[in-house]
């Protein structure tokens, strides 16, 4: 046991030795490619998001000093992954084809790809199978969420799934956005608050166009959804 734990000892200070050894050229070297890249993050992303909580933490327990306590019931959070299919999800496709379609990828357009997709996965719809009504705000310098729900539920004028209504939003509010099955029945309502604008907008002075489809993603308060008949 002893000669273990001299041999143990022995490795090391063998290690720390070799550690003290590195140049300061060699440590510059393997440490170029981080200060090229800088920060990184790594994402989790799995059937969770489809419910919008965190993962692990917002799946409840029956033990209640346990921490992750949360508000998805556990029958729900272990069947996700039945739900769950992103094999045609490709974040760099619809930022390509935001830009294409609106001429530039702000934070605008991934704003309503978030809602299109919110949308389809409440209703259970597939792309094509809702239909949109938009209502405009004098207060938005664009329309441009209108561009992102059509991107995300391929609803379309041409197809007079999607509609930009003559009446305005209601005051205070930058877009509304009414979307139903295309057969008819309850759908949602969207509203867009004046107050996620000066976000968008620091997205947009501060991110670049990839960055900004992932930062909207995981914002908090650019929109509020209800039900509606």
């Amino acid at each position: 046991m002893k000669r273990r734990g001299v041999l143990s000892l022995f490795v090391i200070l063998m290690a720390a030795t070799a550690v003290r050894a590195e140049t300061t050229r060699q440590h510059n070297a393997r440490l170029s490619w981080w200060r090229t890249a800088r920060f990184g993050m790594f994402i989790h992303w799995g059937p969770v998001s489809l419910t919008g909580q965190e993962i692990s933490w917002s799946r409840a327990n029956s033990n209640t000093n346990s921490p992750n306590n949360g508000d998805t019931p556990v029958e729900v959070y272990d069947n996700l992954y039945k739900r769950f299919n992103p094999t045609n999800f490709n974040a760099d496709e619809w930022v390509t084809l935001g830009a294409r379609v609106h001429g530039g990828f702000g934070a605008f357009i991934p704003l309503g790809i978030r809602i299109g997709l919110d949308a389809l996965d409440r209703l259970k719809a597939k792309p094509r199978e809702v239909a949109v009504v938009y209502y405009d705000s004098d207060k938005s310098p664009c329309a441009c969420f209108a561009d992102g729900v059509a991107i995300a539920t391929i609803a379309s004028v041409g197809q007079r799934s999607l509609r930009i209504d003559t009446e305005k939003a209601p005051e205070g509010t930058a877009a509304v956005v009414i979307i139903r099955p295309r057969q008819g029945g309850a759908g949602l309502k969207y509203t867009i608050p004046l107050s996620a604008l000066p976000q968008l907008g620091k997205m947009n002075s501060e991110i670049d166009p990839r960055g900004r489809y992932d930062a909207v993603m995981k914002a908090d308060g650019l929109f509020e959804v209800a039900p509606i008949n």
